[in-house]
């Protein structure tokens, strides 16, 4: 490529360019001011053309705006998206913290024996305050989850690969105490986010 300018005497390098429709656009209106100035007694014929070119000048103008809407429509989708899996990837930093390591061992341990065993055995076994208590701070974690993901704010693929499994293990074992407790509390609607969510899930 560097020896091209010594192939050809006189040759330094080449500039190169887009041609754009501004590019175009303005030559063209030079074009038109010097056929106007040229031809006196072809003007009408030539404002016609200038009317043309401010024609055209309106749809190329309109063309940019469109394409400039089109960018930003873009871009914010890409930042919406890109927000929704920072919310996903939160809730399952949060999941994971180590300070939540024995409440999950003990939530998953009263799983894990109510599966084992029947549901009247995790009906009797959450009569225990403090194991009763895991249980509601691990249904509030997952309600919050639901909560977010049904109103769109967390990208919802990321939340489905990740808690899902487990979510649905979670509440068919304790189904049976979660209708207990609701009716217990006169709270019809405790925990309706993690339902919803999985009904949509399937």
């Amino acid at each position: 490529m560097g020896n091209n300018s010594e192939e050809i005497p006189g040759r330094f390098g080449k500039v190169s360019f887009p041609i754009t429709a501004s590019l175009i656009l303005f030559v063209v209106c030079v074009f038109v001011t010097w056929l106007f100035s040229a031809y006196p007694t072809q003007r009408e014929t030539i404002k016609f053309g200038i009317e043309a070119v401010t024609l055209a000048a309106g749809m190329l103008s309109a063309y940019y705006i469109g394409q400039g809407l089109l960018q930003t429509v873009v871009q914010r989708d890409r930042s919406l998206k890109d927000a929704q899996i920072a919310t996903a990837c939160r809730f399952m930093e949060r999941w994971n913290n180590p300070d939540l390591a024995t409440t999950k061992d003990i939530f998953r341990e009263i799983i894990a024996s109510g599966k084992a065993h029947n549901a009247d055995y995790v009906q009797e076994a959450l009569k225990d305050t403090a194991k009763r208590i895991v249980v509601v701070e691990v249904l509030n974690f997952f309600e919050e989850v639901a909560l977010i993901a049904n109103m769109g704010l967390a990208d919802d693929p990321t939340l489905l690969r990740y808690f899902e499994g487990a979510l649905r293990s979670y509440h068919t074992a304790l189904s049976p105490w979660i209708q207990t407790h609701r009716a217990s509390q006169a709270r019809p609607n405790m925990w309706c986010e993690i339902d919803k969510r999985l009904q949509r899930w399937e």
